[in-house]
C-alpha cells in the first residue's frame, strides 16, 4: 500500500468520524435542551412494543413544537402552584386556581400525545399492536 494510498483512506476515515462526532454532540446537546420532551417521549414509548416505537416517535416529533409548548405551560403552572404553596400566608383560591391550571395543561398534554397515539395506530400491524399492555399502575395499593 502506498504511502498517497493510507493517506487517503485515513482521511476519509477521518472525515466520517467528524461528521459522526458532531452529530453524536448535536443530539446530546438538543437533548440537554429539551429534557422534558426525552423523558416525556420515553417514559410513554416503554409502554408499548420496540416494533412500535419508531412510528411514535415520528408523530411525536412531527408535532414537536405543540408539545414543547404544552410542556412549557404545564411548567409555569406548577412553578405557580409551587410558589403559592411556599407563601407565607395561603391563599386557597389562588391556589385551587392554580391547581386547576395544572390540571388543564396535564390534560391538554395527554390529549395530544392520546391523539397522536390514536392517529399511529392504524398503520401498525395486529400482531404488533396485541402486544400492547395496560399500563402499570404507578401506586401499589394492598389488596
Amino acid at each position: 500500500m502506498t504511502a498517497r494510498r493510507l493517506s487517503v483512506i485515513l482521511g476519509v476515515l477521518l472525515a466520517v468520524s467528524v461528521i459522526l462526532n458532531l452529530l453524536s454532540f448535536g443530539f446530546a446537546g438538543w437533548m440537554w435542551r429539551n429534557p422534558q420532551m426525552v423523558s416525556l417521549v420515553s417514559e410513554h414509548l416503554t409502554a408499548y412494543p420496540r416494533a412500535m416505537r419508531p412510528a411514535l416517535r415520528a408523530a411525536y416529533q412531527a408535532d414537536r413544537e405543540s408539545y414543547l409548548a404544552d410542556l412549557k405551560r404545564l411548567g409555569v403552572a406548577r412553578a405557580r402552584m409551587a410558589e403559592l404553596m411556599r407563601a407565607p400566608q395561603i391563599d386557597v383560591a389562588a391556589l385551587e386556581a392554580a391547581m386547576t391550571e395544572v390540571r388543564i395543561a396535564t390534560t391538554a398534554l395527554q390529549a395530544r400525545a392520546q391523539a397522536d397515539l390514536a392517529k399511529t395506530l392504524p398503520s401498525i400491524p395486529l400482531d404488533v399492536r396485541q402486544r400492547i399492555k395496560p399500563p402499570r399502575s404507578p401506586l401499589r395499593l394492598s389488596e
